[in-house]
């Protein structure tokens, strides 16, 4: 089995709570940008899972995002970095 998880990152987010099931729409209608996990419905924190070749198709995604509400992220980790548990 090949360990692929350097190329896997994390990226935290946070959105508006009633908007978390429309990104998850959006997100799957673009097929494989990245997978979406809410962490807290409540408070509208997400996080990202994005292989390292789509990075740049993800955040052009996220700047789309952005023109219709609110979508904080916060910086690109690895699953195994501790950083991943900051807070955005």
């Amino acid at each position: 089995m090949t360990d692929t998880s350097h190329d896997v990152l994390m990226i935290r987010g946070r959105v508006p709570p009633r908007e978390i099931g429309y990104l998850n729409a959006q997100l799957d209608a673009c097929e494989g940008i990245a997978v979406i996990r809410t962490i807290n419905p409540e408070e509208g924190r997400i996080v990202f899972w994005v292989t390292r070749d789509l990075l740049d198709e993800f955040y052009r995604f996220s700047e789309a995002i952005r023109r219709e509400f609110p979508l904080e992220l916060g910086t690109p980790c690895t699953p195994e970095d501790p950083s991943n548990r900051d807070s955005v």
